[in-house]
């Protein structure tokens, strides 16, 4: 993890080029795949680098993570759920599942926006969405919705009031490190 972080922050000089933005939305798709790369730390030392581009970045973000969330339940909707059936029969046969499947149905639109607004991942909430059978289609404006409203918060406080940015979710590590660099 050390180095990935360092990767990005090296990486993180070119935040003025005009393939900046499209390269994090990538590596934000990515990380639904991968689950290391520091997603809302790389957003907020990337606007605290460039203050000015800082909605730039926030689109940027929010499309690459919603469309990589969005990849991950696609990827599970096409395997089918009766691959994993197979792997855990005995999961899917429960009463819990059972609940859960009718619950994400019904409401999975809504369970996502919601994921995709907090700082928890929103994978699970995609991939139980995608097992449960429902549509995906509705998954996607929630996910694009919720990441932007997430982003632009924490891209509108880091780029107006930096000091603040490290009370919201915990990334005051990530702005300690920046700090650190700058000196």
């Amino acid at each position: 993890m050390k180095r990935v972080v360092q990767k990005i922050q090296s990486f993180q000089k070119y935040v003025d080029c005009w393939w900046y933005p499209p390269v994090m939305a990538i590596l934000a798709a990515m990380d639904h795949f991968v689950i290391v790369l520091p997603v809302d730390g790389m957003l907020v030392s990337s606007i605290l680098i460039s203050p000015k581009r800082w909605l730039r970045l926030v689109f940027a973000f929010t499309l690459g993570s919603a469309l990589g969330a969005f990849s991950i339940g696609f990827l599970v909707h096409w395997i089918g759920v009766e691959v994993f059936r197979d792997i855990w029969p005995s999961m899917f046969d429960s009463s819990l599942w059972i609940w859960m499947e009718d619950f994400f149905k019904a409401h999975g639109s809504i369970v996502v926006l919601l994921s995709a607004m907090s700082p928890s991942p929103q994978q699970p909430a995609v991939i139980i969405t995608a097992l449960a059978g429902g549509s995906l289609w509705p998954i996607l404006p929630m996910l694009l919705l919720g990441r932007f409203l997430k982003f632009l918060v924490v891209g509108f406080i880091t780029s107006y009031a930096p000091e603040k940015i490290g009370k919201l979710w915990g990334i005051q590590r990530e702005i300690h490190q920046f700090d650190d660099e700058q000196k």
